[in-house]
Parts: structure tokens; C-alpha cells; sequence
């Protein structure tokens, strides 16, 4: 039995675990990367199908360490996709290039500072976007705005917001786009509030799912818009419950 205290990072940063032979780290990472669990699953739930899977083994009454399957998701995810220093760069070189050609856009990027290598980087935390097309849209069908937040849509499992208008059809435009750090609310009211002062006014109606965070930012930025919920995600939710 291996016990959790004999653990240690060594000055590399590279977990080691006394009494756990090599070969049983090196069939970890194989199983962790063969089911490319990193691409849909937090390091949390990476340890729990880690520990799954070595039930059984020689060592199945070992405790992994968070920080252990964190370092394992880092690794996998960066021999795959590389280092997000290039995405950074990628994302930067085009917030510069859409201020220069649209300079009465709106965008809008949140970074924060990590420690990486002992050394401080750069990470993004969200960004967002809508532009001169979308506002001048926005003037003449703000009536009704669709607001919701989807999931597993990028390598970074980052929701993104969608904000959307209806026009004399009937018919569906964008006007905005957010990618968050999360659905939290200090998240969504940066994005809500930076779209509204952009539009220069709140709708009639904004419709959303059921996310009780985005009922709580409409209630406290758009107090005079009525809020309804989307028929199709209470019935989903309703099922689920019945469930």
C-alpha cells in the first residue's frame, strides 16, 4: 500500500512517488492519454478514472495527489495542442488587428498573471467581441436579445456567451460574442455590462436558459428589461428532475 504522504515534488517540479515503480507512472500517462481525457475532463475527474483504473493492479490502494493528475493533464494537453503561448499570441495579434481595421468595435480582453516555470505569464481569462455592424443591428431590432452560454466548444472547454437579436422575420443575427473563464457572476456581468454600454441601451426582452447567474446580472445591470426563460431548456430541465 502506498501512503499519500510519501509523495514529494522534486526541484524539476515532477511528481515522484516513493515505492511506485516507474512503470506504473508510465502506464498512467499512456491510459490518460490513449483516452484523451484531458480534451473533455478536469484534472479532477482525471483522477477519478486514474484511480479506476489501476483498481485491480498490484497498486490499487494508491491515492493520487490532485496535483499529480494537474501535471498529467498539463503534459498530455501540451504534446498535443503545444503551448498555449501560441494561442495567446494568436488571440493578441488579432485583438490588434481588429483595432486597426474596426476601430469602433468593440473588444475587449481579460488576462491574468500565473506563475509558470517560476517565472509570471500571461493567461487569458475572457474575451469579447461585437462590432460596428452588430451595434448599428442592434439600434433597429433591440426589441428581443437571445443571451446563452455554451460548453465544450473549444480545446479549452471555455464557455462561450452568444448574444443574439430577432429581426421583421423572425430571423436570428449575432451581435455579440464572449469566451469567459467561467459562468461565474463577476464573468458574466463584465461581458453583459461592456455589450450594454456598447448598444448604448437595454432591450424589452432578453430571453436566456435557466442559469440562475444570468437571472441575477440582467437583474442587477437591466432592471428594467423583462427577463424570460427559454421554453425549450425549463422543458429539458423539467425532464431531468422527472428523471
Amino acid at each position: 500500500m502506498i501512503n499519500q504522504k510519501k509523495t514529494f515534488w522534486d526541484h524539476n517540479h515532477e511528481l515522484e512517488f516513493l515505492g511506485v515503480t516507474k512503470i506504473l507512472i508510465k502506464d498512467i500517462n499512456a491510459y490518460v492519454a490513449k483516452e484523451q481525457l484531458k480534451k473533455t475532463h478536469t484534472p479532477a475527474v482525471i483522477r477519478e478514472k486514474v484511480l479506476s483504473y489501476v483498481k485491480g493492479k498490484e497498486n490499487n490502494d494508491i491515492n493520487l495527489p490532485y496535483n499529480f493528475c494537474s501535471n498529467i493533464h498539463y503534459t498530455n494537453k501540451n504534446k498535443i495542442y503545444g503551448l498555449s503561448e501560441e494561442d495567446a499570441d494568436n488571440l493578441q495579434n488579432l485583438f490588434l488587428k481588429i483595432k486597426e481595421d474596426m476601430p469602433d468595435s468593440l473588444c475587449k480582453i481579460l488576462k491574468k498573471k500565473i506563475k509558470r516555470n517560476d517565472e509570471e505569464a500571461d493567461q487569458l481569462d475572457s474575451f469579447l467581441l461585437s462590432t460596428e455592424n452588430m451595434k448599428n443591428l442592434y439600434d433597429m431590432f433591440n426589441d428581443v436579445i437571445l443571451v446563452d452560454t455554451t460548453y465544450k466548444t473549444n480545446r479549452f472547454r471555455m464557455p462561450l456567451m452568444v448574444v443574439a437579436g430577432i429581426n421583421e422575420n423572425g430571423k436570428t443575427f449575432l451581435l455579440g460574442l464572449a469566451v469567459l473563464s467561467s459562468e461565474k457572476e463577476d464573468s458574466v456581468k463584465w461581458a453583459l455590462q461592456n455589450f450594454i454600454d456598447y448598444f448604448e441601451g437595454c432591450p424589452k426582452i432578453i430571453c436566456t436558459d435557466s442559469c440562475p447567474t444570468l437571472g441575477k446580472v440582467i437583474q442587477d445591470i437591466m432592471p428594467e428589461s423583462i427577463h424570460l426563460l427559454c421554453a425549450w431548456h425549463v422543458e429539458k430541465n423539467k425532464n431531468k428532475v422527472d428523471q
